[in-house]
């Protein structure tokens, strides 16, 4: 556990973007990595891990399944499913419970349709990496 959460993530890898979500392996919810827990948690490795994923594979869109185990103080992260080819994006209804972040499926449709303009006009669709996350409190001093 890192705070409520399972040390759990799904993670997506789309065009140079990579977008953390905390990912409950018992229920199926994903919810945002927040600017917060990655600086508390300390989880830039799972971007890291992504990048690098990313590289092996020469993939553009995928996403990855990492866990993080804590042996004594000795954080590890751990790979668990290394490429989902085909990533989860069925959104559900709060009924039917589970499911990715609305918001993470609407930019993947929205960046996906993006590069589709982009290959048409011969533009390049950049060679640079991000972090996409939720959008952070502007008034929180102490992120």
């Amino acid at each position: 556990m890192l705070g409520n959460n399972q040390a759990w993530f799904r993670v997506y890898f789309l065009f140079g973007e990579i977008i953390p979500c905390w990912w409950n392996k018992d229920n199926y919810r994903y919810s945002f990595v927040t600017l917060r827990e990655m600086y508390n948690h300390k989880l830039l490795p799972l971007a890291r891990l992504t990048s690098e994923i990313a590289r092996v594979t020469s993939m553009e869109f995928f996403s990855t399944e990492i866990a993080v185990t804590k042996k004594d103080q000795d954080k590890k992260f751990v790979v668990i499913d290394y490429v989902n080819d085909q990533p989860e994006l069925c959104v559900r209804t709060a009924e039917q419970g589970g499911g990715p972040v609305p918001e993470v499926v609407q930019h993947v449709a929205e960046r996906m349709v993006e590069i589709a303009w982009r290959v048409r006009e011969g533009m390049p669709i950049g060679v640079y990496r991000s972090i996409w996350m939720s959008r952070a409190k502007t008034e929180d001093e102490t992120i």
